[in-house]
């Protein structure tokens, strides 16, 4: 046999094979289509983590997502149904009158409206309140959270009451009743009673001895809760009544004596499908305890700190000089450069601010003012520190008679402002201190006083700094604080912890006896204190509304404002 030699050539890899290259164009196509997949997957997921992860508002670096938004809203709107459900139920059954159920449904309608901000603030809070609660060895077992539920699924006691009060009169110009007055009340109160014990009506007792605007109907308050706007000590001693009785002489803790009746007691009934109707809105169990949950600690925080407060303690008597906070300008902005405070003794023509621009320019009472106003201003003249008590004592502006005469910014702006009067303490050469000669306007004849230009913190950190110098802080009170204590040297009495913001305590408690504390900003304006001395003693009675009302609210705010919060949508219109 004979052999043909092969051309020589080059011999093909074995990765160019048809069958080999057909698997890889295969991969490679299959890897294109998984680059896809993932890019569209990435996509989705980044579509569903903004719709359900993305955070709202973080707490201390801990999200609060979209999901946890929804959550809460869903509860939150559940639970204005149940309420709007039972005022309808309330109008239906005679107890509330249309204007009463209109007003309600108002309310929860406007609430409603609200719902987006007031739910975001409410996770916010869940996530402080669970800190601090933790920090103070506050805890919510199960069967508190039973309890809670429990008292969601049921409607309040309700009792038809009567009201016969008795307010002591109070003498004109005096801001309370003189003991004498009291006394007096109190008797009449006891011979109502005598009389109703006596067999006498309670309409008839009503119309004879009650000082109510409800004595024309007998007192009818309507159907009330425990807890539905009564005076606290009258409400204890109604709701503590058989159905068809009255009560003895009750004093409320607004000096008002009264006596109180019950004609019908509706029972408070506990709805048995309350959890069935949460599930069939939609809303996970698990999620409504978590809100009662947060419920519980909240409630068993604020009745620990309430307790604390209400101990025995070191209080502070205290004297304040009250800088108040700056209105709002007319175009909301900051204060102009021309804005400027005053204080000014206000002498109108027959006495009567009112009328003074209807009499005629020669009227003889235009004269008299002047003459008033020329010897007080000579007076102050003579003596500065007559300004504040001749201004409460002479002035014919009532507005500003318990200030002493001072007014809030006055400036370009301020609209309604008497040409004359802003003419004299608009001009740019006027000093603070000065005391300008009378100046006639519409009102009467004025004498003003510059006090400060803005900013308020730079007036305040002149007083701090004569103060520390040695000036009289009584003086200071009189001549630049806004408070009501201002005419008796700013001193405002005892301060107890949890009392006041917190900001302005620990102001008061942080500096030595003796000593002024530095200008401290607040919501009401910036205040400076002096602190008298310092004893352990026990709450008065006024302390003890105070403290209860507002103590748990104080503590919290400070503590909340240490927490590193950030609410989304303000950043984002803020950027």
């Amino acid at each position: 046999m004979t052999f043909r030699a092969r051309p020589a050539g080059r011999r093909r890899p074995g990765w160019e094979s048809d069958g080999r290259r057909n698997a890889y164009l295969n991969v490679g196509f299959g890897l294109v289509v998984l680059v896809g997949v993932l890019i569209l997957g990435g996509a989705a997921g980044a579509s569903w983590y903004g719709e359900h992860l993305e955070p709202v508002a973080t707490v201390n670096g801990s999200n609060i997502t979209k999901d946890d938004f929804r959550a809460l809203a869903k509860i939150a709107l559940f639970r204005i149904q149940v309420a709007q459900a039972r005022i309808e139920d309330e109008f239906a059954a005679g107890r509330i009158d249309q204007s009463t159920r209109d007003q309600q449904i108002q309310f929860i309608d406007q609430q409603t409206q609200q719902i987006e901000g007031q739910v975001l603030e409410q996770l916010i809070d869940s996530k402080v309140i669970s800190t601090l609660a933790e920090r103070e060895g506050v805890t919510a077992t199960d069967a508190e959270i039973d309890d809670k539920l429990t008292q969601e699924a049921t409607t309040f006691e309700q009792r038809h009451v009567w009201s016969i009060e008795v307010e002591p009169e109070i003498s004109d110009g005096a801001d309370e009743p003189t003991a004498a007055q009291i006394t007096a009340a109190r008797e009449k109160a006891d011979k109502a009673l005598a009389d109703l014990e006596a067999g006498k009506t309670w309409e008839e007792v009503s119309q004879t001895y009650s000082t109510s605007l409800q004595a024309a109907t007998a007192g009818d308050l309507g159907f009330r809760y425990e807890e539905g706007g009564l005076d606290k000590p009258f409400a204890t001693a109604l709701f503590a009544l058989e159905d068809d009785a009255h009560t003895g002489v009750v004093e409320g803790e607004d000096g008002v004596f009264r006596i109180g009746r019950v004609t019908e007691i509706v029972e408070p009934v506990e709805d048995p499908d309350y959890t069935a109707a949460i599930e069939a809105d939609g809303i996970p169990m698990a999620g409504f305890r978590e809100a009662l949950r947060i419920d519980v600690l909240h409630d068993k925080l604020q009745d620990k700190i309430k307790t604390q407060a209400l101990q025995d303690g070191p209080q502070r008597r205290v004297a304040e000089i009250l800088i108040p906070a700056p209105g709002e300008q007319p175009d909301g902005g900051p204060l102009p450069e021309d804005a400027i405070r005053v204080r000014h003794i206000l002498f109108s023509p027959k006495d009567d601010a009112t009328k003074a621009s209807t009499l005629p320019a020669d009227d003889p009472a235009w004269k008299a003012a002047e003459v008033e106003a020329r010897a007080a201003y000579d007076r102050i003249k003579a003596n500065p520190d007559l300004f504040d008590s001749i201004a409460r004592n002479d002035t014919d502006d009532a507005a500003s008679a318990d200030s002493g005469g001072k007014q809030s910014y006055y400036s370009s702006l301020t609209e309604q402002l008497d040409p004359a009067f802003a003419a004299a303490i608009l001009d740019p050469e006027v000093k603070p201190g000065q005391l300008l000669e009378p100046v006639r306007s519409a009102f009467g004849w004025h004498v003003i006083q510059i006090m400060y230009r803005a900013p308020d913190i730079d007036r305040a950190k002149a007083i701090k700094a004569a103060l520390d110098g040695g000036a009289d802080f009584a003086e200071y009170a009189r001549s630049d604080s806004y408070g009501p204590e201002a005419a008796d040297g700013g001193v405002i009495g005892w301060i107890a912890r949890f009392q006041i913001d917190q900001t302005l305590e620990d102001a008061i408690f942080g500096t030595a006896v003796g000593k002024v504390t530095d200008p401290v900003e607040a919501s009401d304006g910036i205040h400076i204190y002096k602190v008298l001395e310092e004893k352990v003693r026990p709450l008065d009675d006024d302390q003890k509304q105070t403290v209860e009302s507002s103590a748990f609210n104080n503590w919290y705010t400070a503590r909340k404002n240490t927490f590193d919060i950030h609410r989304v949508g303000e950043e984002a219109a803020a950027a």
